[in-house]
C-alpha cells in the first residue's frame, strides 16, 4: 500500500509538471491581437502549449508561475505599464529571476527595457529585464503607425541563429534598437541592416532565467496564413521568420526546466556524481526509461539512447552545463549536470 502511494504521488507531481509545460501569452489592455493570434499559431505549430495571461491575474498573483515563459506581444507597451501594478512587474522579475523564460516583442520588448526612447521622449520602466535603452520608432524604416518589410543580418556566432541565412526579410511595425547600458553584456542574435546594423534581436540570462527581445515581428508569416491573421498580407515575404523564433525559444526554455529532485517524491537524485568526469549513473529503479537524452544550454541534442543503460559515457562532452531528460512511463524528467 505504501509503495503504491508513493508512485501514485510521484505521478501526480509529474503529471502536474508535464501540465504546467506551457507558455502564457498576455492578452489584456494594449496587447495586438494579431500579435496574440500569430504566436498562438505559432506555438500550436511547435506543439507547445499555451494560454492567455490577463493583468487582473498578474495583480492577484494568482498566475501560473509554473509555466516555461511568459511572452509579452507587440501593442502599446505604455498600456501595459497602466494595466500592470508594480507588485505585478516585481513578480514577473523574479519569475525569470529564478529560471522562468521572457520574451518580448516589440512593444514587449520595450516594457521590458529599463529606459524607453519614443518618439523623442525619455521614460523609465519598472520591469528593467534589459539594462539599457529600446529606441523608436525607426522612422527612417517606417514612420509609426506604418510598417514595411526590411532586411535583418543575422549573427552566425549565435547558436539561435547560426544555421540561418545572412539576412532575412522581416516586418517592422515600430520595434526598437536595443542599447545596452556601459558593461552590460548581452548576446546578438540580428542587427537591423537599415539601422547602421544596430540590435535588432538580443538574448541574455537574467539571473536563473532568460531573455529574448525583438525588434521585429518574426511571429507574423506575411505571405503565408498559417499565422492565423491577415495583417500585412500584401506585402511579399516568400521566407519564414518562424525558424529564429523556434530557436529561439528552444534556447530560452531549455533552462526554465525544473529539477527532477524537485518532482520525486522522495527528493532522491537520478543521476550521479554531478559534477562528473567519464560516467553518469542512472538510479530509475522507480521508472520504466523509454530514452534517455542529453542536450546542451543551446537546446542542442548531444546524445539520445532508446538502449537503457545504467550509465552513460560523457567524457567526450565539452565541460560545461547540461540538461539530461529521461522519458519514462509515467512522462518526461530532467536534470541539470555539471561536466567537468
Amino acid at each position: 500500500m505504501k509503495k503504491l502511494l508513493r508512485t501514485l504521488f510521484t505521478f501526480i507531481v509529474i503529471s502536474f509538471h508535464l501540465q504546467s509545460q506551457e507558455v502564457l501569452i498576455y492578452s489584456d489592455d494594449g496587447a495586438w491581437e494579431d500579435g496574440i493570434i500569430a504566436l498562438e499559431h505559432f506555438f500550436d505549430n511547435q506543439n507547445v502549449t499555451h494560454t492567455r495571461l490577463y493583468a487582473a491575474d498578474l495583480n492577484a498573483n494568482t498566475w501560473h508561475k509554473e509555466a516555461l515563459a511568459v511572452v509579452f506581444p507587440g501593442g502599446y507597451a505604455y498600456n501595459y505599464q497602466l494595466a500592470i501594478s508594480l507588485d505585478a512587474v516585481d513578480e514577473i522579475r523574479d519569475y525569470v529571476a529564478n529560471g522562468g523564460g521572457y520574451i518580448g516583442i516589440c512593444a514587449g520588448a520595450y516594457f521590458a527595457s529599463k529606459t524607453v526612447a519614443w518618439e523623442g521622449g525619455v521614460y523609465p520602466y519598472e520591469l528593467g529585464l534589459f539594462d539599457g535603452t529600446a529606441y523608436g520608432s525607426l522612422n527612417y524604416i517606417a514612420p509609426w503607425p506604418n510598417y514595411t518589410m526590411t532586411d535583418i543580418s543575422l549573427n552566425k556566432n549565435n547558436n539561435i541563429s547560426k544555421g540561418s541565412k545572412d539576412k532575412i526579410s522581416v516586418l517592422y511595425y515600430g520595434g526598437p534598437i536595443f542599447t545596452p547600458n556601459p558593461g552590460v553584456k548581452i548576446d546578438t542574435i540580428a542587427t537591423w541592416d537599415s539601422a547602421n546594423n544596430s540590435l535588432a534581436v538580443i538574448n541574455f540570462e537574467y539571473e536563473k532565467g532568460r531573455v529574448l527581445l525583438l525588434g521585429p515581428h518574426l511571429e507574423l508569416e506575411e505571405s503565408d496564413d498559417r499565422d492565423g491573421t491577415e495583417f500585412a498580407a500584401e506585402l511579399d515575404d516568400i521566407e519564414s521568420d518562424w525558424t529564429i523564433l523556434e530557436s529561439g525559444y528552444k534556447w530560452l526554455t531549455n533552462s526554465a526546466q525544473t529539477s527532477v529532485n524537485e518532482l520525486l517524491d522522495d527528493k532522491h537524485s537520478i543521476i550521479s556524481p554531478n559534477p562528473v568526469s567519464d560516467e553518469l549513473r542512472l538510479d530509475y529503479t522507480k521508472h520504466e526509461l523509454k530514452s534517455i537524452t542529453i542536450y546542451n544550454l543551446n537546446a542542442e541534442k548531444v546524445y539520445n539512447s532508446t538502449e537503457i543503460s545504467t550509465a552513460i559515457d560523457v567524457s567526450r562532452l565539452t565541460p560545461g552545463t547540461y540538461i539530461i531528460e529521461l522519458s519514462s512511463s509515467e512522462g518526461i524528467i530532467k536534470q541539470k549536470f555539471i561536466k567537468k
